[in-house]
Protein backbone atom coordinates (compact mmCIF):
# COMPACT_ATOMS: atom_id res chain seq x y z
CA UNK A 1 0.00 0.00 0.00
CA UNK A 2 1.08 3.63 -0.75
CA UNK A 3 0.96 5.32 2.23
CA UNK A 4 2.42 8.97 1.02
CA UNK A 5 0.09 11.88 1.01
CA UNK A 6 -1.94 12.86 -1.80
CA UNK A 7 -1.48 16.24 -3.49
CA UNK A 8 -4.59 17.31 -1.92
CA UNK A 9 -5.66 20.45 0.23
CA UNK A 10 -8.51 19.98 2.40
CA UNK A 11 -10.12 23.25 3.71
CA UNK A 12 -12.64 22.37 6.74
CA UNK A 13 -15.55 24.86 7.57
CA UNK A 14 -18.78 25.17 9.03
CA UNK A 15 -21.64 25.59 6.34
CA UNK A 16 -21.69 26.23 2.93
CA UNK A 17 -22.42 30.24 2.28
CA UNK A 18 -23.05 31.36 -1.07
CA UNK A 19 -20.24 33.51 -0.82
CA UNK A 20 -17.57 30.80 0.07
CA UNK A 21 -19.22 28.77 -3.20
CA UNK A 22 -17.24 31.30 -5.53
CA UNK A 23 -14.09 31.23 -3.47
CA UNK A 24 -13.41 27.68 -3.01
CA UNK A 25 -14.65 27.85 -6.94
CA UNK A 26 -11.83 29.96 -7.81
CA UNK A 27 -9.45 28.13 -5.31
CA UNK A 28 -10.29 25.09 -6.91
CA UNK A 29 -8.67 26.68 -10.73
CA UNK A 30 -6.05 27.80 -9.12
CA UNK A 31 -4.56 24.63 -7.45
CA UNK A 32 -5.56 22.19 -10.20
CA UNK A 33 -3.26 24.42 -12.50
CA UNK A 34 -0.87 23.35 -10.01
CA UNK A 35 -1.65 19.91 -10.04
CA UNK A 36 -3.40 20.07 -6.81
CA UNK A 37 -7.12 19.24 -5.91
CA UNK A 38 -8.75 20.66 -3.37
CA UNK A 39 -11.27 19.03 -1.28
CA UNK A 40 -13.76 21.27 1.09
CA UNK A 41 -15.46 18.99 4.25
CA UNK A 42 -18.49 21.08 5.19
CA UNK A 43 -19.64 20.09 8.70
CA UNK A 44 -22.90 20.71 8.16
CA UNK A 45 -25.49 21.66 5.22
CA UNK A 46 -26.48 24.32 7.39
CA UNK A 47 -28.06 25.51 10.56
CA UNK A 48 -31.76 25.26 11.18
CA UNK A 49 -31.77 28.99 12.78
CA UNK A 50 -30.19 29.67 9.05
CA UNK A 51 -32.90 30.31 6.35
CA UNK A 52 -30.34 30.23 3.25
CA UNK A 53 -31.10 27.81 0.45
CA UNK A 54 -27.23 27.03 -1.04
CA UNK A 55 -27.29 25.49 -4.84
CA UNK A 56 -24.79 22.60 -3.90
CA UNK A 57 -24.59 22.03 -8.07
CA UNK A 58 -22.47 25.46 -7.87
CA UNK A 59 -19.40 23.89 -6.12
CA UNK A 60 -17.06 22.96 -8.92
CA UNK A 61 -14.91 21.16 -6.60
CA UNK A 62 -15.30 17.57 -4.49
CA UNK A 63 -16.42 18.00 -1.24
CA UNK A 64 -18.05 16.18 1.70
CA UNK A 65 -20.77 17.23 4.38
CA UNK A 66 -20.49 15.39 7.16
CA UNK A 67 -24.27 15.92 8.85
CA UNK A 68 -27.30 16.75 7.38
CA UNK A 69 -29.22 20.10 8.07
CA UNK A 70 -31.80 19.25 10.88
CA UNK A 71 -29.06 17.44 12.58
CA UNK A 72 -27.12 20.37 12.78
CA UNK A 73 -26.96 22.93 15.93
CA UNK A 74 -25.17 26.18 15.73
CA UNK A 75 -22.38 26.25 17.81
CA UNK A 76 -23.08 29.72 18.55
CA UNK A 77 -25.64 28.37 21.08
CA UNK A 78 -22.81 26.70 23.33
CA UNK A 79 -19.23 27.46 21.53
CA UNK A 80 -18.70 23.83 21.22
CA UNK A 81 -17.47 23.45 17.97
CA UNK A 82 -17.56 19.38 17.23
CA UNK A 83 -18.08 17.70 13.93
CA UNK A 84 -18.45 13.74 14.02
CA UNK A 85 -16.96 11.89 11.44
CA UNK A 86 -14.27 14.46 10.78
CA UNK A 87 -11.28 12.46 11.48
CA UNK A 88 -12.10 9.79 9.75
CA UNK A 89 -12.97 12.14 6.58
CA UNK A 90 -9.46 13.22 6.90
CA UNK A 91 -7.97 9.33 6.95
CA UNK A 92 -9.82 8.78 4.19
CA UNK A 93 -8.71 11.93 1.79
CA UNK A 94 -5.15 11.70 3.08
CA UNK A 95 -4.26 15.54 2.62
CA UNK A 96 -1.05 16.88 1.94
CA UNK A 97 -2.33 19.71 3.59
CA UNK A 98 -5.22 20.92 6.34
CA UNK A 99 -6.40 24.27 6.42
CA UNK A 100 -9.09 24.98 9.11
Amino acid sequence: MDVRKSRTVVVVTNIPNHYRIPLFNTLNQQLAEEGVQLHVIFASEGYESRRNVIDLDQCHFSHTILRKKENARSPFKDGVFFYPGLLKEIRRINPQKIIV
